[in-house]
């Protein structure tokens, strides 16, 4: 039996997550934003969405000023969040695309590359205990400063935790840039709740998030054009 609304409006959080959704154009534009809106506009007359830089975020959320937020990643689980992950991020090498190593798991490939990892990332085993020449790349901005190490052929690869961020259609960069993945490493992006919701609105949110998602996933939805 479906659910019956058992409410008029919902407020959604919304935190940049390039390219899934990215603060510098329209959300409406963006795919991540498609998606969760199709769902949630069949179920709530009213909807409202507001843009927060992460941290802000997370405090409005668990003030319960916000009834849903995302993309979240939560490693830890400290959120209540929806049963489903809303799509997976998995970490990956870039490269100049003349480098280009296309199959992560041949790590002998590795041997002696200079590979920048971003201050604060961790990185996989598969390349840690790899003869791969880790660089870290120190400061606030270490990973847009990575990718300009990378361009200017200061490093062979950087490590990046969400590769898609760049190797996308939207992005121009990957026209210089393409990225491997290091499959088997996928982490769990997720929308996350508010800890005091009502129980039949939350089922009704993540009813019909399962739904939305066995008719067509998120991961499958941005691949399209």
């Amino acid at each position: 039996m479906p659910f019956k609304i058992v409410a008029n409006s919902i407020t959604v959080g919304v935190i940049e997550y390039p390219p899934h959704i990215d603060f510098k154009n329209n959300i409406k534009s963006e795919k991540a934003y498609k998606y969760v809106h199709a769902v949630l506009e069949r179920k709530f007359s009213e909807i409202t969405y507001i843009k927060y830089p992460s941290k802000r975020a997370l405090s409005e959320l668990q003030k319960g000023n916000i009834d849903l937020l995302y993309p979240v990643d939560d490693p830890f689980n400290k959120l209540k969040q929806l049963s489903n992950a809303f799509f997976y991020s998995t970490p990956g090498l870039c490269f100049k695309k003349k480098n280009f190593i296309p199959i992560l798991s041949a790590t002998h490939l590795f041997k002696k590359l200079a590979v920048g990892v971003p201050s604060g990332t961790k990185i996989v085993p598969t390349l840690e205990h790899s003869d791969a020449n880790l660089i870290n790349i120190k400061g606030t901005d270490s990973l847009n400063r990575g990718v300009e190490l990378l361009r200017l052929g200061r490093i062979d690869a950087l490590f990046h935790p969400n590769p898609i961020e760049i190797y996308n259609q939207k992005n121009p960069l990957s026209k210089e840039i393409a990225c491997s993945y290091f499959h088997g490493y996928s982490s769990e992006v997720h929308i996350a709740t508010k800890p005091n919701m009502d129980k039949k609105i939350y089922e009704l949110i993540d009813e019909a998030f399962s739904i939305a998602q066995n008719e067509t996933s998120y991961e499958y939805f941005f691949t399209q054009k």
